[in-house]
């Protein structure tokens, strides 16, 4: 398994724009700054544990990368991120 390092500014300028309530989402996509890649259309923030589950999803449109589909996990934890348009 392979960590990189990850951006995340240009994912919380789009909460911002697209989901400004969600304050404890933007907060904590401050803290992604690796992912691992499962494929070219899912990154990986975290490596679940059984206690993490999937609670929602939040649904961007981003001008570059298309729809996008964040995973959120219990207490507002990123889990991952999918690019519809790379499916």
């Amino acid at each position: 398994m392979k960590w990189e390092q990850f951006d995340a500014s240009w994912l919380i300028e789009l909460m911002k724009e697209q989901a400004s309530e969600e304050k404890d989402v933007i907060k904590n996509l401050e803290e992604c700054k690796r992912y691992f890649k499962k494929n070219n259309a899912y990154y990986y923030f975290v490596i679940k544990n059984p206690e993490q589950y999937i609670e929602r999803n939040i649904i961007l449109n981003s001008k570059k990368y298309g729809e996008i589909v964040l995973d959120i996990l219990n207490g507002n934890k990123i889990g991952g991120i999918e690019f519809i348009d790379r499916i």
